[in-house]
């Protein structure tokens, strides 16, 4: 299950969407919580990485939805990550997961690698339309406004998967100037397409490409 990438001519409706610093949410209240998920994951890998973690009780809208399956972000939490620096690249190791009752229920591959120090997650919904949500995070790879990429994961309510396309770098082929970003059905057929404008200033359209 993967999502494909088509250049078409649109007009765009920019929203300025909020972005989250690590270190900016202690007064939500949540970080007792994310003080144990950094604990969990410095027993798991000997790292200290940083937590932003997400539930509807203090993030009751992101960007783009916030669907809520099973009252699963009722109770428990979506969180990112941003681990130490990579000696090879200069950039630092990034992951998403989900928290609840004192354990990690499911975490992505330390796949994401990204040099600045801000991520969101802009949205928690079916973009698909195949009963799953997919968790939509922006990590930025610049100055704001210049450069992000998304990283896609499907999650079926027991476990994920990535539905990005990755280049040969291991970088998401999703890339769009972080303003430009939106989620619509631009078809219309139900399912449900992301558009921005890509690092190159060209519109850009993601879409779902129906294969299993």
């Amino acid at each position: 299950m993967k999502i494909s990438v088509k250049h078409i001519s649109i007009v765009f409706i920019f929203l300025l969407s909020h972005n989250l610093s690590y270190g900016q949410i202690s007064s939500n209240g949540i970080e007792n919580i994310e003080q144990e998920i950094s604990d969990l994951i410095l027993q798991q890998t000997g790292d200290t990485y940083y937590i932003a973690a997400y539930n509807k009780k203090y993030y009751p809208n992101l960007n783009f939805g916030f669907e809520n399956p099973n009252q699963i972000f009722s109770n428990g939490y979506l969180f990112t990550t941003m681990g130490p620096v990579d000696n090879d690249s200069d950039e630092r190791y990034a992951f998403v997961g989900i928290y609840k009752d004192g354990g990690i229920l499911w975490q992505s591959e330390k796949e994401i690698l990204f040099n600045n120090l801000n991520s969101e997650v802009l949205g928690i919904l079916d973009i698909n339309g195949d009963g799953n949500v997919e968790i939509i995070s922006q990590w930025d790879q610049g100055m704001r406004g210049t450069s992000t990429e998304l990283w896609i994961y499907s999650w079926n309510g027991v476990s994920g998967e990535r539905i990005n396309t990755i280049d040969v770098f291991g970088e998401s082929e999703i890339k769009l100037k972080d303003y430009s970003i939106q989620v619509v059905d631009f078809e219309p057929n139900g399912i449900k397409e992301i558009i921005g404008v890509d690092w190159n200033d060209e519109p850009v359209t993601f879409q779902w490409d129906g294969m299993g």
